[in-house]
């Protein structure tokens, strides 16, 4: 079901000469995408346990917090993209910020940025 999604992803990337999604990302590997980077932007740990669906908080953390070392200006990164500000594309040479108001309709989004 992901596969055809990450292909056409991965093509569109292309063509704008943008780094591929990772191999092997699969339903599993976003859902521990998804908690990892809600534990580094402080997202309260009962609410983050309940959208894993587990049982404590304890099993959330022990699992999820503190699984990566992520520098602070990549939180920040983060933070940006998961509230739909415009974020800055990461690498040396980057001065192009990128993103779309989510809030926005859809036939008002660039769907080329996508």
């Amino acid at each position: 079901m992901l596969g055809p999604a990450v292909e056409l992803a991965n093509a569109r990337l292309a063509g704008q000469g943008v780094e591929r999604l990772p191999a092997g990302l699969s339903p599993h590997s976003l859902r521990g995408t998804f908690a990892m980077i809600h534990a580094e932007l402080g997202t309260p740990p009962k609410r983050l346990s309940r959208h894993m669906t587990h049982r404590t908080t304890a099993m959330t953390f022990d699992v999820y917090a503190g699984a990566e070392d992520i520098p602070e200006a990549e939180v920040e990164r983060l933070r940006a993209l998961v509230e739909g500000q415009p974020w800055a594309r990461s690498g040396s040479e980057a001065t192009e910020t990128v993103g779309f108001d989510a809030r926005a309709p859809k036939s008002e989004r660039d769907s080329s940025a996508l």
